[in-house]
């Protein structure tokens, strides 16, 4: 119900406290924020189809809360932040469990010095608040149906029938770069989350020779991950073999096993989460052709990793990254005579993105790429070679479709870079 990241239910709450406060005083608006109403993918009951559910990240940010069907309303002119919740009803209790609703005898512990209504009071209490006011602010993000913008629709509906003189501000430029900065209690989660990550990898690694299929690993790699926190995986797991992995978001998982398999996969722990690829021989050795490729990928990622400090822009360090990469494969596969098919024209993919309560942090149109980087943001540093190769070693002519992506979660620091995941082999 409630996301303490480690700390006591009075520490989380003044730190919740704090980051409302700083919105507050940064977007300087009555500024509501809606909770999902329900899983991302519908709830599907004559199906049995029940995705979970998975909290709004800024919810969670500036509540803890994991509760579905609730809203935040943000008042700077009073510095107030009040909370809006479903009614608690004991009959829903009886055939789905507990839950946070108005009226838990609980509800206390969960929401601090919180002021709580039950969510059918919110229109009334936003029009008490915007009676004098012009503008109120939401966020959303243009030209992207999703729940934001469904949100600000909905509420853009109700303001020009009851209060038209009333404006709704788009926010969201102003407020995403709060989630970059992590802070120190951030960093004690993350490093939990990869420490358990690393088992979870290290046990399907011990059992890799045992398994036939992409979908036996993806499901036994899953399966540890869950074991090591309840709140599951980060997104669903990429488990790609042979020319499966070179389709960068394969998600089928249920090819027969080739000689190399690259895997993406990543844990939540409490507010945060990990996200890492690492790319394996099935047999547990290379050939000589997947030795040579693998070795340039991971010569540019720990190049890239040099690269990475504060005050520099993760645009120049995209474009250096695949500098080195398509110089080393000049250097150490054109020039022996090497062949490659490539699915793509330049680059495949950006070198990183950021990290923290989702695995792709940030605003959807990646700004950040152009923002200094800064102590306390965590970035993704994955380079990648896809395509078929074709090269002549030691008199042997090999000639196989080969993906490899080697990803680790660098921790920024004053002076360059922590990896988060150093722990979990490549």
């Amino acid at each position: 119900m409630f996301i303490t990241d480690g700390l006591s239910y009075n520490q989380a709450h003044k730190r919740y406290k704090k980051r409302r406060e700083d919105i507050m005083k940064k977007v300087g608006l009555i500024t509501l924020i809606y909770a999902f109403e329900d899983s991302l993918s519908p709830y599907q009951s004559m199906i049995s189809v029940h995705p979970s559910f998975c909290q709004e990240p800024w919810f969670i940010y500036l509540t803890g809360l994991l509760q579905r069907g609730a809203a935040l309303l943000l008042d700077p002119y009073t510095n107030t932040s009040l909370l809006f919740l479903p009614n608690h009803d004991e009959h829903k209790v009886f055939w789905e469990g507990e839950y946070l609703g108005y009226g838990l005898e609980a509800l206390l512990q969960y929401t601090g010095e919180t002021i709580v209504y039950p969510i059918d009071q919110l229109p009334q209490i936003l029009e008490e608040k915007l009676k004098n006011q012009t503008k109120m602010a939401m966020f959303w993000h243009e030209k992207k149906q999703d729940h934001y913008l469904d949100s600000a629709q909905k509420v853009k509906k109700f303001l020009k029938k009851t209060m038209p003189h009333v404006t709704v501000q788009n926010c969201d430029t102003l407020i995403w770069p709060y989630r970059l900065i992590l802070d120190e209690q951030d960093y004690h989660i993350l490093k939990i989350t990869h420490e358990k990550t690393a088992v979870a990898f290290h046990h399907t690694v011990e059992k890799l020779s045992e398994f036939k299929t992409e979908n036996e690993v993806a499901g036994f790699l899953e399966y540890q991950l869950k074991k090591q926190s309840h709140f599951g995986t980060a997104f669903p797991t990429i488990c790609a073999s042979g020319k499966n992995a070179c389709t960068l978001h394969y998600n089928q998982n249920q090819g027969p096993l080739h000689p190399l398999l690259l895997l993406d996969f990543g844990l939540r722990y409490e507010s945060k989460v990990s996200d890492i690829s690492r790319t394996l021989p099935i047999s547990g050795k290379f050939n000589p052709l997947e030795d040579l490729l693998y070795h340039i990928v991971l010569e540019t990622q720990e190049s890239v990793e040099k690269e990475v400090k504060p005050g520099r822009l993760l645009s120049d360090i995209n474009q250096i990254a695949w500098e080195i990469l398509n110089n080393l494969i000049e250097k150490k596969f054109y020039t022996l005579g090497g062949k490659w098919k490539k699915p793509y024209d330049k680059n495949p993919h950006q070198i990183g993105h950021a990290i923290g309560i989702c695995v792709h942090e940030g605003d959807p149109n990646r700004q950040y790429y152009s923002m200094p980087l800064q102590p306390g943001m965590v970035i993704s540093n994955e380079p990648g070679l896809y395509g078929h190769f074709e090269l002549e070693i030691a008199g042997t002519h090999y000639s196989q479709w080969i993906g490899i992506r080697i990803e680790d979660n660098l921790w920024l620091t004053k002076q360059g870079c922590e990896n988060l995941s150093k722990s979990i082999p490549k």
